[in-house]
């Protein structure tokens, strides 16, 4: 199987000597202005600012910088960010001064803190910790990544995040929270030789909020033609990788009212051989949708009905192992032209951090290829006497071909493209243009000539041709591409190779075999240049 890489790596680790929270990368770095908070006392950390004192952005642990091929928005907004091309990678460079800060100084002390705000930590924070929130709406928040202890040398280049293509073509709101504690021994104080120098202690936050979309996101809404919907939901049953198809009876929770739907578009046409053949042309961009029709914490409009947080998810179809589905788990299969199946890219928690009531949610753009698709959720249904859940999926293939029906021949000795009934002297190769699924034939014949000055065209092969296949032998190339999607007609294309007289000619003119025969036996000479010539004749067009 092979792996389809669809994104920049993202990672937040500590350098031992440099303190460098990054791997570094090429691309464009960009500072983020945080918020700065300092809580004293037995404050708890919030992100709302209350018992807070809001202190200069300078002070801080170190400095966030987002790493890719992206710029400002607006030079009035600094926190707003348009990406013209990849991913986008969040990291953060630790002040090595601060980093080693003596006791007399402030300085990282352990926490035993296990909560943000409402943010709930799989451990204690020790030396920190590093959040790391999205959201679509800039109203509804979700965790993507915690990592604790964050500022502990031992835990360098542990990858934080990786900012998704469903992100950044709706465009997404983000929020990098860094917590942790400083300490600070006061003047030194001892009472009957015992120690009683105090400890001053201060929680501190730094909020990076931000904005980010996609300069190239696809069509322009959902409601762009040509579209089609597909898919339709089936009842998996319960905890068994979503592999049953049942359909939905009376009794089901699921019965009458759907969750959302999915959309294609941006295509030229659908192809009439085949359902959910979808044909595309230069400059389009296919792009599917899906719009979400319920409030998944009130399915059907009833408050006993809700998605829940399928905790130990797993799909058998797709091969993906157990994991925290979450709301709800999208998950996109595509096969090549040659059959290898890529590794399944999964969008966990897929209905709570990528979908809104009401909003049209963009999911990818997708070239050419076999795509399988399914969206895994689990309902919760609350009863008199505890609770009943069941799994559905929305699931459906589809395909996505080149609308077109021609290939692009090349000189090998000048590199340009050849034109119908060129000649290349030294041969040419044949560029499919990465239309994958077109059937190609080439017949190769050449030029005999009989005792009397008869010429006669004999073929020596004829046969599937393939993507850069070299032709190098002197004779006629005839190759005629059919498009089994389309309906268009079959397109021919002639190229000559070698040096021959008659070749040349047949360029020249742009004449059969036959035709050249009928000229020469009229009387006209050929010359060695391919030029037809005579008292009466001086070009044949």
């Amino acid at each position: 199987m092979k792996r389809k890489i669809i994104s920049m790596i993202l990672c937040v680790g500590l350098a031992a000597q440099s303190s460098f929270l990054c791997v570094k990368a090429e691309k464009l770095n960009v500072d983020v202005e945080p918020v700065v908070m300092e809580f004293k006392g037995k404050s708890t950390y919030s992100l709302s600012g209350k018992k807070a004192n809001k202190v200069n952005e300078n002070k801080t642990m170190g400095e966030m910088l987002l790493k890719g091929d992206l710029n400002q928005f607006d030079s009035a907004n600094k926190s707003e960010f348009l990406v013209n091309d990849g991913m986008v990678s969040f990291c953060y460079e630790a002040s090595s001064k601060k980093m080693k800060a003596t006791d007399k100084k402030w300085h990282l002390v352990n926490d035993s803190s296990k909560k943000v705000d409402d943010i709930s930590l799989e451990g204690k924070m020790n030396k920190g910790v590093a959040i790391v929130q999205s959201s679509p709406d800039n109203n509804t928040w979700t965790t993507r990544k915690v990592v604790t202890d964050f500022f502990n040398k031992k835990k360098s280049n542990k990858k934080l995040y990786t900012t998704t293509d469903i992100e950044l073509d709706n465009g997404c709101y983000y929020r990098v929270v860094i917590a942790y504690t400083l300490g600070k021994e006061g003047k030194d104080s001892k009472v009957l030789f015992v120690d009683t120098t105090k400890t001053k202690t201060k929680k501190c936050m730094e909020v990076y909020s931000f904005y980010i979309s996609n300069k190239n996101s696809g069509t322009e809404n959902v409601l762009t033609t040509p579209r089609k919907e597909l898919g339709s939901v089936v009842n998996t049953g319960k905890d068994n990788g979503y592999s049953q198809s049942n359909e939905l009876d009376q009794d089901d929770p699921h019965f009458g009212w759907t969750l959302g739907t999915f959309t294609i578009n941006g295509f030229t046409r659908e192809a009439t051989t085949e359902d959910n053949v979808f044909l595309k042309n230069v400059g389009d961009k296919i792009t599917l949708w899906f719009t979400l029709k319920q409030d998944i914490n009130k399915l059907n409009g009833d408050p006993m009905l809700k998605i829940s947080e399928d905790k130990n998810g797993y799909d058998k179809h797709f091969q993906v192992g157990k994991t925290n589905f979450n709301h709800g788990t999208l998950i996109i299969q595509q096969t090549d032209f040659e059959g290898n199946k890529y590794e399944p890219i999964v969008y966990t928690d897929f209905l709570k951090a990528n979908a809104s009531v009401s909003a049209d949610t963009k999911v990818q753009l997708f070239e050419e290829g076999d795509y399988e698709l399914t969206l895994d959720y689990e309902i919760e249904k609350d009863r008199t006497v505890g609770h009943s859940y069941t799994n559905y999926k929305i699931t459906f293939p589809f395909k996505i071909r080149n609308g077109n029906c021609m290939v692009y021949p090349f000189d090998l000795s000048t590199g340009s493209e050849l034109s119908e009934k060129s000649i290349a002297n030294e041969g040419f190769k044949l560029d499919m243009a990465k239309s994958r699924y077109l059937t190609i034939d080439v017949q190769k014949s050449i030029v005999k000539v009989d005792k009397d000055g008869y010429l006669t065209e004999d073929v020596r092969f004829n046969r599937p041709a393939k993507d850069n296949e070299e032709y190098k032998a002197e004779g006629i190339y005839t190759f005629t591409v059919k498009n089994q999607y389309s309906d268009a007609d079959p397109v021919t294309k002639t190229i000559y190779v070698g040096n021959n007289k008659y070749y040349k000619a047949l360029s020249k003119y742009g004449i059969s075999v036959d035709e050249l025969n009928e000229q020469i036996h009229l009387g006209h000479t050929l010359k060695k240049n391919g030029t037809l010539k005579d008292t009466d004749l001086e070009e044949l067009n």
